[in-house]
């Protein structure tokens, strides 16, 4: 071969070019990629209850919520841990489905956590649904407050979620998240002896007003290539909707209502 190439020194400049021109070829058209795409498939439920030892979490947090999960075939394995005052339940979903099966199934286990909240016990918080994502973060972006006195974390909240949508907007961003971003909560203040005037407690007004955010699945519809959740509408989604909220049925057919006051 070595004597081939010194015979034929065109040849030997042919293979030299077909080299360079196939390595060209090669790095031009190879795949590049920074992160790997990685279907999120695994994820976590926790729900805390102040005060209860792991024996009653495992009662009556852990157990309701794992029979509801267990109803989907598209979980492929649950793990449990019950602690003082924590539960936590770690799935994994079938490595068979496709990226667009997993996200239906992810919102079929809402729909199931959701379910399972009616079977929690008083002073449970919600059971809180997270999908461990798997990836790295591209960029930072810090939001820093430059104006006279405290921080309005109320406008840098809104701020922050405007400057997500638009990233969300971008055409190679796959996925954003929000840290640090102030709760906003709504406090319903009232008069205990004017309650119990209109025949109800201050526990009576709380489980109304928590019972009328109305954010439990209708059902679901399946299929032979997916399924389909369905949710029923009437969530809290402004302070109006919560003054609107019936507390007592009037005589006359009219209601008190948390906006109301009462005579």
């Amino acid at each position: 071969m070595t004597t081939l190439f010194y015979k034929l020194p065109r040849l030997t400049l042919l293979a030299v070019f077909v080299a360079l021109i196939s390595g060209l070829f090669a790095v031009l058209t190879l795949a590049r990629q920074e992160d790997p795409t990685l279907v999120e498939r695994y994820g976590f439920v926790l729900t805390t209850l102040p005060g209860a030892d792991a024996e009653r979490m495992e009662a009556t947090i852990t157990e309701p919520i794992e029979r509801r999960l267990l109803e989907l075939p598209e979980i492929a394995e649950l793990k449990s841990s019950s602690r003082a005052n924590i539960s936590q339940i770690s799935l994994d979903i079938d490595e068979a489905l496709t990226p667009a099966e997993v996200d239906n199934a992810w919102t079929l286990i809402r729909q199931q956590v959701q379910l399972a909240e009616a079977d929690l016990p008083d002073g449970a918080s919600r059971p809180f649904v997270r999908r461990v994502y798997v990836g790295a973060a591209t960029m930072t972006v810090a939001l820093t407050w430059e104006g006279e006195g405290d921080p309005e974390l109320a406008v840098m909240g809104r701020l922050a979620e405007v400057l997500e949508d638009r990233f969300r907007g971008l055409n190679a961003t796959d996925e954003t998240e929000i840290m640090g971003l102030p709760e906003e909560e709504v406090r319903v203040i009232a008069d205990p002896e004017d309650l119990a005037a209109a025949g109800l407690s201050m526990n009576d007004a709380a489980r109304l007003i928590a019972a009328a955010d109305s954010k439990a699945p209708a059902g679901a519809v399946r299929g032979d290539r997916s399924n389909i959740g369905l949710e029923i509408g009437g969530e809290f989604d402004g302070v109006a909707r919560i003054r609107s909220v019936p507390l007592v049925q009037r005589p006359d057919g009219t209601a008190l209502r948390v906006g109301d006051n009462i005579p």
